[in-house]
C-alpha cells in the first residue's frame, strides 16, 4: 500500500490505501495466542515479554495473527525512521519484524521508508536497529 502525508507532514497508512492489501482480522484462539508467545520466546529471548510489559500482548497478537492467516503474500511495514535508540527495546513493530522477517515459512517483509517507498536491502542494513540482536535489545 502507498502512504500519504498526514496533517503534521508525517506519512501514515490510512483510508482506502490498504484495501485489498491488508487481510481482514481473524479471531485468534487462546491456544494460538499462547503458541505465539512460545515462538516469540524462542526467537526474541526469554525476557522480551517482561521488557514490553502491557504491550507484550500486541506483539503476541501480531504473531498469532500471522500464524492464523494463511496465504499472506507479504507484510508491509511502515518504518519509524526517527525512533530513538533508547526506544528500540519496547518497539512492538520491531519485535514483530525481528521475530518473522527472514525466517523460513514467514511472508516477506516490505519495509517502507518515510516517503512511502520500499527500502532496498542496503538501505535496511544502514538502519541502526537492523543488526541488533535480542541480547542487545534487552530481550534475551
Amino acid at each position: 500500500p502507498a502512504t500519504t502525508p498526514g496533517s503534521d507532514g508525517t506519512y501514515t497508512q490510512s483510508g482506502d490505501l490498504a484495501i485489498g492489501c491488508v487481510p481482514k482480522a481473524k479471531a485468534v484462539s487462546q491456544a494460538g495466542f499462547d503458541e505465539a508467545g512460545l515462538l516469540l520466546d524462542a526467537r526474541l529471548g526469554a525476557k522480551w515479554a517482561e521488557t514490553f510489559g502491557d504491550s507484550a500482548q500486541y506483539v503476541k497478537l501480531a504473531a498469532a495473527n500471522l500464524a492464523a492467516t494463511p496465504g499472506i503474500r507479504r507484510v508491509a511495514w511502515q518504518l519509524d525512521e526517527d525512533r530513538a535508540p533508547e526506544e528500540y527495546a519496547d518497539w512492538v513493530s520491531l519485535a514483530e519484524y525481528k521475530a518473522f522477517a527472514g525466517y523460513a515459512g514467514s511472508p516477506p517483509y516490505v519495509v517502507l521508508g518515510a516517503r512511502g517507498v520500499p527500502l532496498s536491502q542496503s538501505e535496511l542494513e544502514r538502519q541502526p536497529w537492523y543488526a541488533m540482536t535480542p541480547e542487545q535489545l534487552g530481550w534475551a
